[in-house]
């Protein structure tokens, strides 16, 4: 229970109590928010529910979309277990919006900007595994690799109101995307 992000900052900043606001799955690189009082705790928490928190996630997924941009908007329920889809059969639907932009592609992959507009759990992995275009190197919804950390899922970009204060953070992908990214200028995102 030492290996946590919770832990680490424990370690880092000793004599404060890190607040998780909100959560990644563990194989997602990217932004995560620790509050470092209850009330901002409380309030940014409030802000999440009510998706007011701007989210983008780099996804490297397997295939080529067709179109350069795409809204999915299936509702999402659970399969089996605690798995997630989309289509007949799913148990518990709830709505789901998931906005796609195509960054770049090669003949095999793509990287896509993605903008979840709700809060499913596994809402970005099941919606683009429904189109064929599943996340790079995820055992659940495509194909995992098991001697590889190399996971095709990165939370970007992050904006919320905190009080009176708008804050927007960005933090670039991992090294692995690199070689799909190109000449892509993230910076102009």
């Amino acid at each position: 229970f030492q290996n946590s992000m919770t832990e680490v900052l424990k370690t880092r900043f000793p004599g404060e109590v890190p607040r998780p606001v909100q959560r990644l799955d563990a194989t997602t690189t990217g932004l995560i928010v620790f509050a470092r009082s209850r009330q901002a705790a409380s309030f940014l928490m409030r802000e999440f529910k009510s998706h007011r928190v701007n989210k983008e996630y780099l996804a490297l997924v397997k295939g080529r979309p067709t179109q350069k941009q795409f809204t999915l908007t299936a509702p999402i329920g659970v399969v089996a277990g605690a798995q997630r889809g989309v289509g007949e059969g799913i148990k518990n639907p709830k709505p789901a919006i998931t906005q796609v932009e195509v960054l770049t592609s090669s003949p095999t992959h793509s990287v896509l900007k993605v903008t979840p507009l709700s809060g499913r759990t596994n809402q970005i992995r099941v919606h683009l595994s429904s189109q064929g275009l599943p996340i790079v190197n995820d055992d659940v919804y495509g194909e995992g690799d098991p001697g590889s950390y190399e996971y095709g899922l990165h939370a970007w970009k992050l904006g919320f109101q905190c009080f009176d204060r708008y804050l927007e953070f960005r933090v670039n992908p991992p090294p692995h995307f690199q070689s799909f990214l190109g000449d892509l200028d993230l910076t102009r995102l």
